[in-house]
């Protein structure tokens, strides 16, 4: 049997978790690292993406009774390469504290859905540390977004810590601007040599009109101009490719 930790929750409507994230979950000023498991699953041979939708409500089922987070699936909307990513993304997202019980559930409950899996799909799994940084309150439960990941080099001389400062400014912006976003940083964690160097610099939209407004924004209003000092000052970052988000399962606070 495949060691896969299924603890399927997205990366962006998990409002509580993200306190933790970015710091305000404990008492400690040190952002907490959540556990995100990234599964790239590609259709089998004669396999279409109608035939995933059985095993995705298999998952969700069982993600309803063993799972406190939320399941979430990923398809392209705006792509250009990126092929190596497979046709869907099922995206992990858990304290580290919560990994062995999550496995020991899905090894002893979860075999059938294992195996529906392995007739429609193959994926390979990336477990990554995020961090969280804001989240407007539009995302919270939110069933249908736009996900997108920029992947970051640091430039010579670059530390996390200038990483971080950077993110709590763009944060901040995004705060007082009333952006319908959720932003966050992932590093790689185990199950990452396949993919790019550096670190991911995560933004989720709450629908297309915040879509749209953030690229309006970009195009017409100045705002690649804050891409342009991002560059200079912290990390080359790659174009994003853009996913649809379809939540199966909400995130179910344990308050």
């Amino acid at each position: 049997m495949k060691n896969i930790v299924l603890i399927f929750l997205s990366t962006f409507a998990i409002f509580s978790a993200l306190a933790l994230a970015d710091g305000h979950g404990n008492d400690s000023e040190t952002p907490v690292a959540m556990a995100n498991t990234i599964n790239f699953c590609s259709l089998k041979d004669g396999k279409t993406m109608a035939d995933t939708e059985k095993v995705m409500s298999m998952l969700a089922s069982w993600a309803e009774q063993n799972n406190p987070g939320m399941v979430a699936v990923l398809t392209p909307f705006y792509r250009t390469g990126g092929s190596e990513y497979g046709d869907l993304m099922i995206q992990g997202f858990n304290s580290y504290e919560q990994l062995p019980i999550l496995q020991a559930a899905w090894e002893d409950s979860g075999r059938k859905v294992q195996a529906a899996m392995d007739k429609v799909l193959d994926c390979e799994v990336a477990l990554m540390n995020y961090f969280g940084s804001y989240t407007h309150p539009d995302l919270q439960g939110s069933k249908d977004s736009f996900y997108g990941v920029a992947m970051c080099v640091p430039n010579e001389g670059t530390t996390a810590e200038k990483i971080g400062m950077a993110q709590a400014q763009r944060s901040k912006a995004a705060k007082e601007a009333n952006l319908r976003i959720h932003m966050g940083l992932m590093f790689p964690g185990m199950g990452t040599r396949a993919l790019p160097e550096g670190y991911g610099r995560v933004t989720t939209w709450a629908d297309m009109e915040a879509l749209a407004r953030t690229g309006n924004w970009w195009a017409n209003e100045g705002g690649w101009k804050t891409g342009e000092t991002y560059s200079k000052n912290v990390a080359e970052c790659s174009d994003m490719n853009l996913y649809r988000v379809n939540v199966l399962k909400q995130f179910v606070s344990e308050t």
